[in-house]
């Protein structure tokens, strides 16, 4: 049995993306360790999580001096450590600690692979992704793909083989909470209370929960949103999630939503479920994902969910059965359903009581348990 694990993650919001895991193994007799920059969220999630923060400052972007320094930091932490295993993932950080395992010669590395995001570029820069993603691949033992379709994509562009690739359970890199993601905990009057706080309580909410980027169609969306609202102004948009102006073109987009009276901006939010508990209808219209980790956390809501037939969506909704996926940048089409489930009572109630049961299928202990067998095999 391992003893030494090191799990590395760019970016400190990432932490989102392993709550409980790291506690589930500390509990299990490892010994966990947190690759991150050093924030009050890192630091906090490691205390929760009974893990220890290795602080690393690391950018997300190309920059050589830097990357330089954090690659020999990374270094040292493993031939120091001596871990049994690496997890390392999100562009920059897997590729950084897919090198620095390699030299240290740790035993075990394994790359998890949210996304390629090569996939919607052209030219140069899609060839320079490409490759800098295959380099962090080939140093690594195994390939955790968070959903299906990412590896289907993964092995048509010659990424890697079926062989060197993992999928836990039905997707997903950490699962599920459904304790955390129950709607019967919420009663009628703290739905009332939050929702005044948002709008009136005869409001129909469309939900959006994510990064406020390009990628995840939010412009789409809000344009779709505004065609609905003035013709039926009795609706709402709330978007739960912290926005980053870097990935977004139309930089009047925030100040366009921020002015709008008709639209809820809550910035980042730890208990994305409180504000799921009051939408209506769950939108992410996303040109690709790793995997949408909030579209199963809407559908254990009970929520009725339109997104897009794309790598990672398609993944974690099923069509007709708990939501509906719409081809990705479709104005049109993405109006048209939003105000189709809007006027549907009936609908909106059985994709959202499917969904329930869809959920199931995502539980975090089926995915770490298989995890578990990985980092032990």
């Amino acid at each position: 049995m391992c003893k030494r694990i090191i799990i590395g993650i760019t970016a400190p919001l990432s932490v989102v993306l392993l709550k409980v895991q790291l506690k589930y193994f500390s509990l299990q007799g490892y010994t966990v360790y947190l690759l991150a920059p050093q924030t009050s969220d890192t630091i906090e999630f490691c205390r929760v999580e009974n893990a220890v923060l290795l602080p690393v400052e690391i950018d997300r972007e190309i920059n050589f001096l830097s990357d330089m320094k954090a690659l020999f930091k990374i270094y040292q932490y493993f031939k120091k450590i001596k871990p049994d295993v690496i997890n390392v993932g999100t562009p920059k950080m897997g590729l950084l600690g897919s090198i620095a395992g390699w030299f240290a010669r740790v035993p075990k590395r394994i790359y998890t692979c949210r996304g390629f995001r090569f996939e919607h570029e052209t030219g140069i820069r899609r060839k320079l992704l490409k490759s800098l993603d295959k380099l962090a691949i080939n140093l690594s033992h195994f390939v955790i793909n968070i959903s299906f379709s990412v590896e289907n994509l993964g092995v048509s562009e010659g990424m890697f083989s079926k062989d060197k690739s993992v999928v836990f359970g039905k997707g997903s890199s950490n699962g599920l909470d459904l304790d955390f993601f129950d709607p019967f905990q919420y009663s009628i009057d703290f739905i009332n209370k939050l929702k005044s706080q948002i709008c009136s309580n005869n409001i129909f909410i469309f939900g959006f929960a994510g990064r406020i980027v390009d990628r995840k169609g939010v412009n789409e969306l809000y344009q779709a949103f505004s065609i609905i609202n003035r013709e039926y102004p009795l609706t709402h948009l709330l978007i739960v999630g912290k926005a980053n102006l870097e990935q977004v073109a139309d930089k009047t987009l925030m100040l366009r939503m921020e002015s709008d009276p008709n639209v809820s901006l809550t910035g980042y939010i730890a208990n994305v479920n409180d504000y799921m508990a009051i939408m209506d209808v769950f939108v992410l219209p996303a040109w690709w994902e790793g995997f949408g980790n909030t579209l199963i956390q809407a559908a254990a809501m009970g929520l009725p969910i339109i997104s897009c037939d794309v790598t990672g969506c398609r993944d974690a909704v099923k069509h007709n059965y708990n939501g509906v996926l719409i081809p990705p940048k479709n104005l049109l089409e993405l109006k048209d359903m939003m105000l189709s489930l809007m006027l549907n009572e009936k609908e909106r109630r059985r994709l959202g009581e499917n969904g329930k049961e869809w959920a199931k299928l995502f539980d975090s202990k089926v995915i770490w348990s298989e995890m578990k067998v990985l980092y032990e095999g």
